[in-house]
């Protein structure tokens, strides 16, 4: 029996208008020698019903149903009972190039890699309007890994890096930061290839695209699991820029991504990088933070409302 060269592991909660587009373009692979797990995550519309459709067509999907537990549960469930020598991951509203996978595998294994990264575009449902691309070559995570590339889709994974590595549950964000993180500190042999074979659909349905106060905290307690492992396995010198933009994120969030700005908040999580942010930060973040700093929170937030008002003219 021929041993199964890739599993895609695709969660799926309440995408029943975009999941044809995205299992369409696995069946269309050039590359056939695949498993692709769907995780119904307790989808309350017609999801679960459409992964059954596609794997009473093809054997190659497996359906997984079970009770909502969120993404990170979903993808582990897709882990646990994955045969692939290599694991990728589809977000179910997101698509594939038809030679994605077969490029993707033939770069890994001319690189010999353990992970493989490849490019991407992100779709607003309107136009392509962003092409994210990787260095083409070996990576240095610890300088290369940004936001664009904390995402456990537009990868390859080889499964003997992924033994032990599961993703946080529970969490509603950070948690595939966290997750690709662990697997970048198990190996240096990550190559990039400059193809987006990889769309990613921002949809604005997404719990992504819906941040609260709770949400914020979920990955500020992501950040300091981050910094616990590199401590843990002596590499916080080496990543301690990637780890102070990360705190930076969850801090400017709290003025940036909720509907009130909580100055208060900025304020007194992760006070230890003041100063780093101060030093990235442009002249009119600069007055920013030192009015929050000096408690001017109702001045704050007025140079926040207006800097956003201007970005959106």
């Amino acid at each position: 029996m021929t041993k199964t060269a890739l599993s895609v592991i695709v969660p799926v909660f309440r995408t029943e208008k975009y999941l044809p587009r995205c299992l369409d373009s696995i069946v269309a692979q050039t590359f056939t020698n695949w498993e692709c797990i769907l995780i119904d995550d307790g989808s309350p519309d017609a999801s679960g019903a459409i992964c059954d459709e596609y794997a009473a067509r093809d054997s190659r999907f497996r359906v997984i149903h079970q009770e909502n537990k969120g993404v990170s549960a979903a993808r582990n469930a897709g882990l646990d009972v994955a045969k692939g020598e290599w694991i990728t991951f589809v977000d179910s509203d997101d698509w594939l190039d038809s030679e994605a996978f077969s490029s993707a595998l033939d770069a890994a294994e001319n690189y010999n890699a353990d992970v493989l990264v490849f490019g991407y575009t992100l779709f607003d449902g309107i136009s392509d309007f962003k092409e994210i691309l990787p260095p083409n070559g070996g990576m240095d995570l610890s300088t290369d890994l940004d936001s664009e590339w904390q995402g456990p889709w537009s990868k390859l994974f080889r499964s003997t890096v992924l033994t032990t590595v599961r993703f946080p549950e529970g969490i509603a964000i950070g948690e595939d930061m966290f997750f690709t993180l662990q697997v970048y500190l198990e190996t240096d042999k990550i190559f990039g290839v400059q193809k987006e074979y990889y769309h990613y659909f921002q949809n604005k349905d997404s719990s992504t695209h819906h941040i609260s106060v709770s949400k914020i905290m979920q990955e500020k307690s992501i950040v300091q699991k981050i910094e616990a492992l590199l401590k843990d396995k002596n590499r916080l010198e080496k990543w301690y820029g990637y780890l102070n933009l990360r705190k930076q994120t969850v801090k400017n969030r709290f003025l940036v991504s909720l509907e009130h700005p909580r100055c208060d908040l900025w304020r007194t999580v992760f006070p230890e990088i003041n100063t780093f942010c101060f030093g990235q930060a442009s002249f009119s973040k600069k007055i920013t933070y030192l009015l929050i700093l000096f408690h001017f929170d109702f001045l704050a937030c007025l140079v926040i409302r207006l800097y956003q008002r201007r970005k959106t003219v």
